[in-house]
C-alpha cells in the first residue's frame, strides 16, 4: 500500500489506512488510521467498518476499499479526509513544538499493546464467539475465560502475562480439587484464547509455552446392566401424554440407549422428519454438526410408536419436550443454529437445560421405583450403550469392532473410544487374574 507520507516533517512520518485483528459481532473490521514515526507506531479508530475481503491493503492512495463494496467510493473520500485532518493535527502539533504520540487526542486503540488488558482480549474473544459458535460454547468458554481473568486481574495488561502466571493458575485449579480432565480443558479453552494475540502480534511470546497437560486418569462412568435395562423397560408408569414427565423421560432415556446413546440435546430437539420411510434415524449431532444414520431396532420402534404420527407436521419435535411453535423452532439444521441471532441461540439453551434439568429430576423417581441404589442421568444412557457395545465386541465370532463404536458415538478419533469404553472393562483383569490365581 502506498502510504501518506509528511515531507515537510523533521522526521519521517507516514499515514495508512489498515484494518482491525479481529471483526466485530457482525463479521466487520474496523478501518485504523497508522502513524508510523522513528520506528513508533500509534493507531487511530475511524468510524468505518467493512468486510475484510473489501479491503486492499496493497492499493494505491484512494483506492483502499474494493469497487466490489457498493459505497467504495464513499468509504476512500472519508479515508482520506480521515488521513488529512490527521496530517494537520500533527503539523499543528509539531509547531507548537509538542511530542506527536503523547498530543494526539483520540480514544485509545484497544489492540494496542499498551493499553490492551486481559479482560478486554477474552471480551473480543467471547464476541466472535457469539457469532461463530453454539451458545453453550459461548457459556463455557466465558466461564473458562473468567476464572483466569478473576485469577489474574481484569487490568493486567496482556502482554504482562507470563508463564508464572500459568503456573500459579494451574495450582490454583488443582487447590480447588477439580479433575485433572477439567482443569485441562480450562488450560486449554485459555491459552486458544491467547493464540490469536500471539498470531497478530500483540504478545510476543506465548505465556503457556512451559506449561504441560496433567494426566487424564478415566473417570467412574455409571451404567445399567442388561438387567436393569429390562427392568426399566418393564416399569408400569401411567401413560398420560400431557402430564406424566416420569414416563416421558423414561421413554426417551430408553431411545437414547437403542440409538447408540444419542445426546439429551439431540434427542429433544429431534424433528418427526428425522425419522425416514425406510425405518431410519437420521439427524445431525448438535455439538459438532456430524450426521448419523441409524437403523431403528425393536427396542426403538416399540418407543416411536407411543409418539409418531406420520400424518403430523415432519417440521414438529418428535417428544412432546420443545415447543414446536417458539421462535427457534423455525431453525433445524446445525448450521442454521449455529448462525441464528445470539438471543435466539441463548434462548434455545435455556428451553434445553430447563428440560434436562426436568428430565434428570424425574429419572432420579425412575431410579428409586426399580430400586437401582444410586440415580441415573441422562447421559448414563450413553454409557449403558458404550458398555453394551463394549461386551458385545468381546464375545466371540463377535463382528463388532472399535470403529464400529466409534461411528456409533460419533467420535472423531478411535482413541477416544478407547479410552471411554475401557474405563468399563473390568472382565479383561478379572480374567487375566483368574489365569493367575483360582478366583
Amino acid at each position: 500500500m502506498i502510504a501518506f507520507i509528511m515531507k515537510s516533517s523533521p522526521s519521517r512520518c507516514t499515514l495508512s489506512p489498515e484494518l482491525n485483528n479481529r471483526p466485530s459481532r457482525d463479521d466487520l473490521y474496523t478501518i485504523y488510521i497508522r502513524i508510523i514515526e522513528n520506528r513508533k507506531k500509534k493507531r487511530i479508530k475511524t468510524d468505518l467498518a467493512i468486510p475484510k475481503e473489501h479491503f486492499n491493503p496493497k492499493a494505491e492512495y484512494g483506492h483502499w476499499v474494493k469497487r466490489k463494496d457498493p459505497k467504495h467510493a464513499k468509504y476512500n473520500r472519508q479515508i482520506e479526509k480521515a488521513i488529512i485532518e490527521l496530517q494537520e493535527e500533527i503539523q499543528w502539533i509539531r509547531d507548537q513544538g509538542l511530542p506527536v504520540f503523547e498530543s494526539i487526542n483520540r480514544e485509545p486503540d484497544p489492540n494496542s499493546e499498551s493499553t490492551l488488558t486481559v479482560q478486554q482480549h477474552f471480551d473480543s474473544i467471547l464476541e466472535a464467539t457469539k457469532v461463530e459458535y453454539s451458545y453453550i460454547y459461548y457459556k463455557g468458554s466465558m466461564s473458562k475465560l473468567n476464572r483466569f481473568a478473576d485469577f489474574i486481574g481484569t487490568e493486567v495488561p496482556l502482554t504482562d502475562v507470563n508463564p508464572e502466571h500459568i503456573r500459579l493458575f494451574k495450582l490454583h485449579l488443582i487447590e480447588k480439587k477439580l479433575s485433572n480432565v477439567t482443569i485441562n480443558n480450562i488450560m486449554k479453552a485459555i491459552h486458544n484464547a491467547f493464540l490469536p494475540a500471539l498470531r497478530a502480534g500483540t504478545i510476543e511470546k506465548d505465556p503457556f509455552r512451559a506449561n504441560t497437560s496433567l494426566t487424564e486418569y478415566p473417570s467412574q462412568k455409571p451404567r445399567l446392566t442388561d438387567e436393569q435395562i429390562n427392568q426399566l423397560e418393564a416399569l408400569y408408569l401411567k401413560s398420560d401424554k400431557a402430564k406424566n414427565w416420569t414416563f416421558h423421560a423414561r421413554n426417551m432415556y430408553l431411545f437414547s440407549y437403542y440409538n447408540a446413546g444419542i445426546r439429551v440435546a439431540d434427542l429433544i430437539q429431534l424433528r418427526r422428519g428425522n425419522i425416514t420411510p425406510d425405518g431410519r434415524l437420521e439427524y445431525e449431532m448438535d455439538k459438532t454438526g456430524h450426521r448419523k444414520s441409524i437403523a431403528l431396532n425393536a427396542g426403538a420402534r416399540r418407543i416411536l410408536d407411543i409418539y409418531f404420527n406420520p400424518m403430523a407436521n415432519p417440521m414438529d419435535y418428535l417428544f412432546p419436550v420443545l415447543d414446536s411453535n417458539a421462535p427457534y423452532a423455525h431453525y433445524i439444521t446445525h448450521r442454521e443454529k449455529k448462525d441464528m441471532d445470539f438471543e435466539l441461540k441463548k434462548m434455545l439453551f435455556n428451553a434445553i437445560t430447563t428440560k434436562t434439568s426436568q428430565i434428570n429430576n424425574n429419572l432420579k423417581i425412575v431410579s428409586e421405583a426399580i430400586e437401582l441404589g444410586f440415580n441415573i442421568t441422562f447421559h448414563t444412557a450413553r454409557h449403558s450403550f458404550a458398555d453394551k457395545a463394549r461386551r458385545s465386541m468381546k464375545k466371540e465370532g463377535s463382528k463388532v469392532t472399535m470403529y464400529d463404536i466409534k461411528n456409533a458415538l460419533g467420535h472423531k478419533s478411535v482413541v477416544t473410544t478407547e479410552r471411554y469404553i475401557n474405563s468399563f472393562d473390568k472382565e479383561s483383569l478379572d480374567e487375566a487374574m483368574g489365569s493367575i490365581f483360582d478366583l
